[in-house]
């Protein structure tokens, strides 16, 4: 279906078989999910979605300012101008991917794992990660991050990487960074760079990535599009060593049966 220049108002279907392919075009779109399998697509009007109990990739417009709002089914929500808002649910399992410009990636109502990927230079991305154990892939821009509850990985990939990232809620021995494609020496690199200052580390990576874990603050997710029951919506830090290359050290690594390249923490010392 291609919706016109002017609102259009979109349902999708509902059965096993049935599949929703829609196309925005020059007005704002609104699609409410049925139960099918969806393709969305937003226009230069903007979109704003709702994907209810549909399944599928879900694309914002141009325009801006969009809301894209998982719900039951599995899916993946793509921004599409500045100032989008992507919300998973409670069910998770769901994939979150900053546009351009400036977005807003939430899940904080998530009990299963995300996949989270920030945006390109140029962009700055405010990201609220859920309950689960979440994976984020640091992209070339500017990201503020929470971690919230979860062992999340965070994953910065030579290449893909570059940007300035900020975490706040990690939790050393819990939380891990993976390092991908950036040699054999990039861990000891990284914690010999490490320095701590105003109760943050901070630590760079060969491309040019900056890397601060704030050792203290308070990071409030938005509540629109937040659904009933989400929990609270405020992360808490909960408290790192002071000793910045030694946190370092702890949190380098990440999970061999999801990344090909495994950087661990054995053997690091101070």
């Amino acid at each position: 279906m291609n919706a016109g220049t002017g609102a259009s108002t979109v349902f999708g279907g509902s059965g096993a078989q049935a599949k929703s392919a829609v196309f925005g075009g020059g007005g704002r779109l609104l699609f409410v999910g049925g139960s099918d399998a969806s393709t969305v697509i937003g226009g230069s009007g903007g979109a704003d979605i709702f994907t209810g109990n549909s399944s599928g990739t879900f694309y914002g417009g141009k325009a801006g300012g969009e809301l894209l709002c998982a719900g039951t089914g599995a899916v993946t929500l793509v921004g599409g101008g500045s100032g989008d808002q992507l919300f998973s649910s409670d069910r998770g399992g769901n994939v979150l991917v900053a546009g351009t410009g400036n977005e807003t990636l939430v899940g904080s109502a998530s009990h299963a794992g995300d996949l989270v990927f920030t945006g390109a230079a140029g962009t700055r991305d405010s990201v609220w990660m859920g309950y689960g154990a979440d994976t984020l892939c640091a992209g070339g821009g500017t990201a503020m991050i929470s971690g919230g509850g979860g062992a999340d990985v965070y994953l910065f990939a030579a290449g893909k990487a570059g940007g300035t990232d900020v975490f706040y809620d990690f939790k050393a021995g819990e939380d891990h960074i993976a390092l991908q494609g950036y040699g054999s020496g990039a861990a000891n690199a990284a914690i010999a760079s490490a320095k701590v200052a105003g109760g943050s580390t901070t630590f760079a990576l060969s491309d040019n990535t900056r890397v601060t874990l704030v050792m203290s603050g308070r990071y409030s997710a938005p509540s629109s599009c937040k659904p009933t029951g989400a929990g609270p919506s405020v992360f808490r830090h909960t408290g790192l060593q002071a000793d910045g290359r030694q946190l370092v050290a702890d949190t380098l690594g990440t999970r061999r049966a999801r990344f090909g390249q495994e950087v661990t923490s054995a053997g690091l010392g101070r």
